[in-house]
């Protein structure tokens, strides 16, 4: 099942564990990804296959239903990268 991902970045926290994720660039999309396949295969059903990705921080969360969201992670000086 593919991650859920929150259209809130969420400030940078010091016991957060974060990961280097992706982020879609296309305009009016804040779709998060944890590796390069997910944003091709977002890319081809949602943006005519065209991949737009930007490198970002990421915190994966595990939701009580078993289900992965993910949450863009803003910088140290809370702007978003």
């Amino acid at each position: 099942m593919p991650p859920k991902f929150s259209k809130l970045p969420i400030p940078r926290i010091p016991e957060m564990i974060i990961i280097s994720g992706l982020k879609c660039r296309h305009p009016g999309c804040d779709a998060l990804f944890v590796n390069l396949e997910d944003s091709e295969e977002h890319a081809a059903t949602d943006h005519a296959g065209k991949v737009a990705a930007d490198t970002c921080a990421i915190y994966e969360r595990q939701l009580k239903s078993g289900e992965v969201q993910l949450h863009r992670v803003l910088d140290e000086d809370g702007e978003q990268t």
